[in-house]
């Protein structure tokens, strides 16, 4: 989620160093990573989410695998 918001903002903060003779660089892939930057914003929060609503918790996986490589 913290590499989406740097991707977010990342264009903003470089167009200084970006910019030569007016012309903003940095600002041709506007569209591109806005939409990587969101994309991994959503897929941080999906990913924080997903653990805290799944149905079956790593530690009952760890144990089921262990129980099949017994058998």
């Amino acid at each position: 989620m913290i590499v989406g918001v740097l991707t977010l903002t990342i264009q903003f903060l470089m167009a200084p160093t970006h910019t030569l003779d007016g012309i903003n660089y940095a600002n041709v892939w506007h569209v591109v990573m806005s939409i990587i930057g969101s994309g991994l914003i959503l897929a941080g929060i999906f990913t924080a989410l997903s653990h805290r609503f799944s149905p079956i918790s790593v530690k009952t996986l760890s144990t089921d695998k262990k129980l099949q490589e017994r058998n």
